[in-house]
């Protein structure tokens, strides 16, 4: 196990990390991104990896209201302890998302423009068609 004991390391520290590892192979949006939203995993930041229990992760995204924000706290934490499996910090009994489920989200699809809309956007752009933006002369006399 790579002589760290999982018993002495809090999930904190496996987060920091995983963080280094995403920092070296990915872009740094994405990076920035982890972190932002393993910010909401502070309230189990303080419990060593052995202490962590499914039970903790439900209430743990359960507690987060936005359901992007919720499904993708999941599926990054999910990410860091099966890397710590990887790593071989923890094994694979230990992780604490076995048998759950990610929280359901669906992105909403956009939807086209009613051929109405489409009519009103014309219109918008017709009328200031010309102008030049500024001011509500013509382009030619501004």
């Amino acid at each position: 196990m790579l002589g760290i004991d999982p018993s002495r390391m809090t999930v904190r520290q496996l987060i920091d990390r995983y963080l280094h590892h995403v920092t070296a192979n990915r872009a740094a949006s994405t990076a920035a991104s982890y972190t932002a939203v393993l910010e909401h995993a502070e309230p189990i930041n303080n419990r060593y990896l052995t202490e962590v229990r499914p039970l903790n992760i439900t209430e743990l995204t359960d507690g987060i209201q936005s359901p992007h924000t919720r499904h993708r706290l999941y599926k990054i934490l999910k990410a860091c302890f099966t890397q710590a499996t990887k790593w071989r910090i923890i094994t694979a009994d230990m992780h604490p998302f076995f048998g759950l489920s990610a929280p359901e989200y669906s992105a909403k699809e956009p939807s086209p423009f009613e051929p109405v809309d489409v009519d009103a956007i014309y219109e918008a752009a017709s009328d200031v068609r010309g102008r030049c933006g500024q001011c509500e002369l013509s382009r030619s006399s501004c």
